[in-house]
This record gives structure tokens, sequence and C-alpha cells, in this order.
């Protein structure tokens, strides 16, 4: 006979069995996307150097890692609403993981409103066609990367607090 004991014992076992490996990939996930925004701040000092037809062939060549972003983007949102389902009873390991979450949603607005339009417009320079003005363009890709580096630097704090946090 299953008492009401037993049941909760169950779910908070399958609770745990569940919750370490979505927190495990959330981390890995947001970490990669870290790393990725972290490489845009190192790479500011020697962009800056570039012409804008070394500029042009640089930006075309490292475009294409932007679907894996994607799919780490998207793999630790999963996780963390996996996480969140998980630890709803759990006040404060639900609300650093929410704030990771929130801070993670915001970091792909930037990209979705801010960077990827300016993508779009210097995927179509050539060395030969540019605008006069590339540099203006440059120089906001750079400070929008650093405004995500900022909001991925929290909510990764965040979601480490989270796992760290020890709730009964």
């Amino acid at each position: 006979m299953k008492t009401s004991e037993n049941i909760v014992n169950h779910r908070k076992r399958k609770t745990k069995f569940l919750l370490k490996p979505a927190q495990f990939i959330a981390l890995l996930l947001m970490g990669i996307e870290l790393g990725v925004s972290y490489s845009h701040l190192m790479q500011l000092p020697g962009k800056l150097r570039l012409s804008a037809t070394t500029f042009i062939a640089v930006q075309t060549v490292l475009i294409q890692y932007k679907i894996g972003v994607g799919i780490a983007e998207v793999g630790s949102f999963l996780a963390m609403l996996i996480i969140l389902w998980l630890v709803r009873t759990k006040i404060l390991t639900f609300r650093l993981t929410l704030g990771a979450l929130l801070m993670l949603i915001a970091a792909f607005l930037v990209w979705g409103i801010f960077i990827e339009p300016i993508n779009a417009v210097v995927d179509t320079w050539t060395a030969d066609s540019f605008p006069n003005d590339w540099t203006s363009y440059r120089d906001r890709w750079h400070l929008f990367h650093l405004v995500r580096l900022v909001l991925l630097t929290i909510g990764m704090s965040s979601l480490v607090s989270s796992v760290l946090v020890k709730e009964g």
C-alpha cells in the first residue's frame, strides 16, 4: 500500500533524478553561449584594425557558427523550463533559475532586434560594395554583443547560484 509519505519520497527521487541532468545541460549550453559572447569581446581590438574588405571577409567566415549557437540557446532555454517545473516548490532555486532564463531571453531579444539585422546588412556587402559608414555597423554590432555578454554573465551567475543553493 502506498502511503502519502511514499508518494512524496518517490516524487522527490524522480525530481532529483531529472533535475541534475537538466541543470548540467543548462549550464553546459549556457556556458557555450557565454563563451561565444566573450569571444566577441576578445575579437574587438583586432577587428577595429581591419580594413573594410578584410572585415567583410572575416565576418563572412565567422558568421557561419550562428546555427550552433542557436541550438545551444534553444537547448538551454528548454532545459531551464524543465528545471523551473522541477523546482517549482523551492522558492530560491526557482527564482534564481527564472532570473537566468529571463537573462537568456533578454540576450536572445538583443540578438534578434539589434544584431541579426546588422548581420543581414553586412551579409549583402562585398569587397567591392560596402557603405562608407561601415564602421558604424561594426561598432554597433560589437556594442550589442557586449550587451549580450553582460546579460549572459548575469544569467550564468544566476544559474550557477541556483545549482549551488541548498534548499530542503
